[in-house]
């Protein structure tokens, strides 16, 4: 499907970046959420080479939230398809 720039741009904000910043709250201060998004791009990369396939961005995200942050935290992490 062919979406504008700016369509593009508030669909990536709204069901990629923000859930994730929503779900790295439950993780250590310290390193703000735009540096931490890079560490999810870095985990996904590293993780969907060793899997030798994209995983996918929710399941990069929920195995990056429980690699690095409370036990719990990897339960609530979601991201809408």
């Amino acid at each position: 499907r062919s979406l504008s720039l700016g369509a593009a741009a508030y669909t990536w904000l709204e069901e990629r970046y923000l859930p994730a910043v929503r779900a790295f709250a439950a993780m250590a201060p310290g390193i703000e959420p735009p540096e931490r998004y890079c560490h999810l791009l870095e985990y996904k990369w590293l993780a969907s080479e060793a899997a030798q396939r994209d995983i996918g961005h929710q399941a990069a995200l929920e195995g990056f939230v429980a690699a690095n942050g409370p036990p719990m935290a990897a339960e609530t992490a979601t991201v809408t398809p």
